[in-house]
């Protein structure tokens, strides 16, 4: 994803997931962590220079950013996923929505896309992204409420809590559950069916290698 394609999503989730990944395995080994740190740091910096690819979508970012702290422009890609956070206040303060429960999934792009021209009007980019919020855990809240984004959490958590001997399982456990994690911030990773799919494959795999275990 970093060298082939320009989605940027899949480069800062690379760049997390190797960052914890790091962390995690080498937590006892500080020389491995700053070699490991180094390394990552050098290949992006190699993508940077050498691929076209990495070097536009990383200035468009960068100037993506510009224009929202400077000028208020939320209609680039990066502006959009980053007035998801703005409009929270506007979303717990709609009619429609109940801290506890939500929107209602189903009611949560049509919710949202009200939000979204009043804030931005008409002739921005919001008009086409009809509701969309690229966001996991904004989607999730607005929709099911608290009761729901406490259950996606603890979703998390039990999965991270199981014990796993299998040091390669372990690794996609993690792996898995970072990915996920760390790309639900850009965009809204519960609605794309192979997400799911790959999902419901990698927590299986981890619950019949635990189920085993408790055997042994």
């Amino acid at each position: 994803n970093l060298f082939l394609t320009t989605g940027r999503t899949g480069q800062f989730t690379l760049l997390g997931t190797c960052s914890v990944l790091i962390i995690i395995y080498f937590r006892y080994n500080y020389k491995y962590i700053i070699l490991s740190f180094l390394s990552v740091m050098f290949i992006f910096y190699m993508g940077f220079l050498f691929s076209d690819n990495v070097n536009t979508r990383l200035k468009e970012g960068y100037g993506d950013i510009v224009k929202v702290i400077q000028d208020k422009n939320y209609n680039t890609s990066l502006g959009v996923r980053m007035s998801s956070y703005i409009i929270i206040p506007k979303i717990i303060e709609d009619k429609n929505f109940n801290i506890l429960y939500g929107t209602g999934y189903s009611n949560v792009n049509d919710v949202v896309h009200k939000i979204h021209l009043k804030e931005f009007g008409d002739n921005s980019i919001f008009k086409v992204q009809e509701g969309h919020l690229h966001n996991s855990y904004i989607t999730i809240f607005a929709g099911t409420g608290a009761i729901g984004f406490i259950l996606l959490i603890l979703i998390f958590y039990n999965i991270l809590k199981i014990k796993i001997k299998d040091i390669y399982i372990n690794y996609i456990r993690y792996s898995f559950v970072i990915i996920i994690f760390l790309g639900g911030f850009t965009e809204n990773m519960f609605r794309q069916k192979e997400v799911m799919m790959l999902s419901a494959i990698f927590i299986s795999i981890v619950i019949y290698v635990t189920t085993n275990n408790d055997k042994e």
